[in-house]
């Protein structure tokens, strides 16, 4: 971790793709200024239009919003975990590893969509891709090693909420310990993600107050959860993604279910979780 850190120059651009206007957009707005064209033609009447020009535009208008409706069924959502890999994360990687492929594990037993990984580490960000198998994911994040560098959390969350193919981020699951940027930057991406509807599931380890300030604070922004993980606290990182996750699965009737059960991690989210969904009324346990 280092002090009084750089605000990171490649901010402006990530935000300016974050902000670009999606393709399928794009498409629908094409159609909507052919149907437009469409009524200023039948608007002359016969004698003016020429009605094989009318019919076309009508059938390529209908062609592309139904492309565009196919589309918007084909989308399908992911849970996107941000993994800091950092050195500072170094002397419990061995077992950060573990912990992660029993997630995966885990999360395959309780049919959740596909897995986005996003790391961090060595002054640069990497989108691992989307594993429909727990398997796939495991074996692609046990290459991974630390490397020294500064966190990079708020390039790392814009990589994270990023669309690809037909798979959109329903919940990004955050894992790490320091912050190395400013608050400024944390605002602007946690805004957009909140605008996108993307809750951020924040996941800190050890005692850096900075760290614990910024996980909860992108929490509280976008509407997500925060909760600790490590020695001493009171639920272990996988208890707390496999409860994160029956809520993004199931909603708050799978939540009350695992928390019924006596779940360690739904145990400690029951607190977070209330702020953020309303009616609900289940028990303060911390």
């Amino acid at each position: 971790m280092t002090d009084n850190p750089k605000k990171p120059t490649f901010l402006g651009r990530a935000l300016t793709i974050q902000g670009a206007i999606p393709e399928g957009n794009k498409t629908l707005g094409g159609a909507l200024a052919r149907r437009e064209k469409t009524s200023t033609l039948l608007a002359k009447g016969p004698a003016t239009s020429n009605l094989a020009h009318v019919h076309k535009a009508v059938a390529a208008s209908a062609h592309t919003v139904a492309a565009h409706e196919v589309d918007k069924r084909s989308l399908h959502k992911g849970i996107c975990f941000l993994i800091d890999c950092t050195e500072s994360r170094a002397e419990t990687w061995d077992l950060a590893q573990q912990t992660m492929s029993e997630i995966f594990k885990a999360l395959d037993m309780q049919s959740a969509p596909e897995i986005g990984i996003v790391i961090h580490r060595g002054e640069s960000v990497s989108h691992l891709g989307w594993f429909k198998k727990a398997e796939d994911a495991r074996r692609e994040m046990s290459e991974i090693s630390c490397l020294r560098g500064r966190t990079r959390i708020i390039p790392g969350l814009s990589a994270a909420m990023v669309r690809e193919e037909n798979i959109k981020p329903s919940s990004i699951i955050m894992i790490g310990d320091c912050f190395e940027e400013t608050q400024e930057h944390l605002e602007q991406i946690g805004q957009q993600l909140n605008t996108q509807g993307i809750p951020v599931r924040a996941f800190h380890e050890s005692n850096d107050s900075q760290g614990k300030w910024a996980y909860r604070r992108i929490a509280e922004i976008t509407g997500g959860l925060f909760a600790e993980f490590g020695p001493g606290c009171a639920s272990s990182l996988k208890d707390l993604c496999v409860a994160a996750a029956v809520y993004d699965i199931g909603g708050l009737t799978a939540f009350d279910r695992l928390l019924g059960s006596g779940h360690r991690g739904a145990r400690v989210l029951a607190d977070s979780l209330k702020k953020v969904a309303i009616g609900y009324t289940g028990p303060s346990l911390r």
